[in-house]
């Protein structure tokens, strides 16, 4: 049930292809005008559990560095998106994987691997699994302050300390 979706002032193509990574199909979104928005292929939205972790992984082939966003919807009707990390060109097919929390309340969602760029952008074989990190062996937050402002110093570093915790400071001597 793959559709094609695009929207902003961009001139794209989708292609579904008689080739791909295994088997013998795979995505092909073709963009040559572009002034802004995307184009992506996207399935039927997944229903996920909100508050786990997944593994999203698919296999491209891209001219051009290309995005990778998780969309969410709610009961409400309201949405909220996340990018993942970007996919850098590649001339072979190459393995993309990053790992995402579904929010709270998200009733379901769709992966897309867009172009938000004139280029070319080739996928197959995506998978969307449960996913629980390792290597950590206690669980961690990290806090940073940045811009430097004074009250980051004289307010917040005094309660960071009272309760033992650290964090890093980004100070701009000058503006």
């Amino acid at each position: 049930n793959w559709q094609t979706n695009q929207w902003g002032s961009n001139t794209a193509k989708f292609t579904y292809l008689k080739t791909g990574h295994t088997g013998s199909r795979s995505l092909e979104i073709q963009i040559t005008k572009y002034t802004s928005g995307d184009a992506k292929w996207n399935s039927d939205p997944l229903v996920l559990t909100p508050g786990n972790q997944y593994l999203y992984t698919d296999y491209y082939q891209s001219n051009v560095t290309s995005r990778v966003v998780v969309y969410y919807m709610y009961a409400n009707g309201s949405t909220t998106a996340d990018d993942l990390r970007n996919a850098p060109a590649s001339s072979g097919w190459t393995q993309y994987k990053d790992s995402f929390q579904v929010p709270q309340g998200a009733t379901s969602m769709y992966v897309y691997h867009l172009l938000s760029t004139v280029g070319n952008l080739i996928t197959d074989d995506f998978s969307v699994t449960p996913y629980t990190p390792v290597g950590l062996n206690r669980p961690l937050v990290t806090l940073t302050f940045d811009n430097g402002f004074e009250d980051n110093i004289n307010t917040v570093l005094p309660v960071l300390a009272n309760y033992g915790f650290k964090s890093t400071m980004y100070v701009s001597p000058d503006y």
